[in-house]
């Protein structure tokens, strides 16, 4: 899988400036090969390590489910935007609501203090998650609905809380409007910026929404 080629469900918040750490112009340069490549951090490989004991512990404690292993790292792509979906829940009910099917991301926060986010996570089973979260979350919904004909009606996020709120589980209703209008976003940059390499102009920080 070369990330060159399509922009993923992680990076899109970028291309909207509501991603924490990125801007247009870190995606660009990432897609034509300026970029350093990126090395993971031990935070996210301690995280990439508990992803199957979390998935197992969500599924069994919090949604009564299992996961078809067909989708565990299960790579989508349309066109030039692409989503590897961590986990597909099957079979399983969510405070008295059955579903067939539905994506889990997993997350693990804060190893080494608070994220600049840490507030935007609410209350756990409720839909508010951090705003490039959500933007992630919807992007693998989309992806999942139009390339594999599944009838997706929510996401969750799993999240383990290393400040101390311990595991929270979020359900996010799955807007197809939004999915699209991230597909054409991305399209769109890649045409005007990727494709002609041409450097995106950098947004005045009074301009970027949070």
């Amino acid at each position: 899988m070369n990330r060159q080629e399509f922009i993923g469900a992680s990076e899109v918040a970028a291309l909207l400036e509501v991603h924490p750490f990125k801007k247009p112009i870190d995606i660009f340069n990432e897609k034509v090969g300026i970029a350093k490549e990126f090395k993971t951090s031990k935070t996210r490989n301690f995280g990439k390590h508990l992803e199957d004991g979390l998935t197992n512990y969500f599924c069994e404690e919090y949604l009564k489910a299992s996961h078809d292993p067909a989708y565990t790292q299960k790579h989508l792509r349309q066109l030039h935007a692409g989503a590897t979906l961590d986990v597909l829940v099957t079979s399983g009910s969510y405070k008295r609501r059955k579903f067939d099917c539905a994506p889990m991301d997993i997350k693990t926060m804060g190893l080494n203090g608070p994220p600049p986010y840490y507030t935007h996570y609410g209350k756990g089973g409720s839909d508010e998650v951090p705003i490039h979260v959500y933007y992630q979350l919807q992007q693998q919904m989309h992806l999942l609905a139009i390339t594999k004909d599944i009838d997706i009606v929510d996401g969750f996020i799993g999240l383990l809380d290393l400040q101390g709120r311990g595991t929270l589980l979020y359900r996010v209703p799955y807007k197809a409007h939004v999915g699209e209008m991230l597909l054409e976003k991305i399209e769109h940059f890649w045409e005007t910026y990727i494709a002609t390499n041409t450097p995106p102009p950098e947004t005045p920080i009074e301009e970027v929404l949070f």
